[in-house]
């Protein structure tokens, strides 16, 4: 990944997204964080190898992070271009409860850094994706949660995030998903990982294909949600 200052490889409009999973422990019940990780791997795959319609420019135009999160966030993946990367992180579940206001707040804290890098380095930059993968109610407090939720609200309306959740399994809270998400959230049926990342694929790929300016994110409605 460039540094502050440091010429990019490229100079074609960027795309960042981050992908925030949820790695608690009973994200292994019924082999969720194995389907994640195999939808995951497709994902990369559609992407690296311009499969299913994909054009093979997304890959030098598409940055991704990836971070998992229990009680604490964590950085697996930095932010790469996709074809520097060609195989996702394995995910590997570790403690027991879901601290997602703190995953979120680390997130939304990567993507204005990378924006950041992108202009110091003359780069422009479609608006930031942030995917959110998780199935329960979140350990955080009431509190923080609303806080995160207006922090969350206010960057879609200024057009500085766009942001999507995905909840999984039977105890997930799909109202508070939409909350969060500003209306985008979706219940995976029968743990339809590789839908959703396909849709996401394709989603993506729509957005370099777009004539409008950089601050352009995908109609939520145009498409899986």
């Amino acid at each position: 990944m460039p540094h502050f200052g440091q010429a990019p490889d490229n100079y074609q409009q960027k795309c960042l997204c981050v992908l925030l999973l949820d790695v608690s422990g009973s994200m292994l019940k019924d082999h969720n964080l194995g389907l994640l990780h195999e939808a995951l791997r497709k994902l990369y795959d559609d992407i690296v190898n311009a499969k299913n319609g994909i054009a093979p420019s997304t890959k030098d135009q598409l940055f991704v992070e990836v971070i998992s999160f229990d009680q604490s966030p964590h950085r697996i993946q930095p932010y790469m271009l996709l074809s520097k990367s060609t195989m996702p992180p394995v995910l590997k579940s570790r403690g027991s409860t879901t601290d997602t206001a703190r995953a979120i707040d680390f997130a939304m804290e990567e993507i204005e850094t990378h924006k950041k890098m992108l202009l110091s380095t003359g780069q422009k930059y479609y608006r930031p994706w942030l995917v959110l993968v998780t199935d329960g109610n979140p350990t955080s407090s009431k509190e923080q949660m609303e806080r995160i939720s207006k922090k969350i609200r206010v960057a879609i309306a200024n057009k500085h995030l766009f942001m999507t959740a995905v909840g999984v399994g039977n105890q997930i809270n799909i109202s508070l998903l939409n909350r969060l998400s500003g209306g985008n959230a979706t219940k995976l049926e029968g743990f339809s990982f590789s839908k959703f990342f396909e849709w996401l694929a394709q989603s993506t790929d729509k957005v370099f294909k777009s004539d409008d300016d950089f601050d352009r994110a995908m109609d939520a409605e145009d498409g899986f949600l």
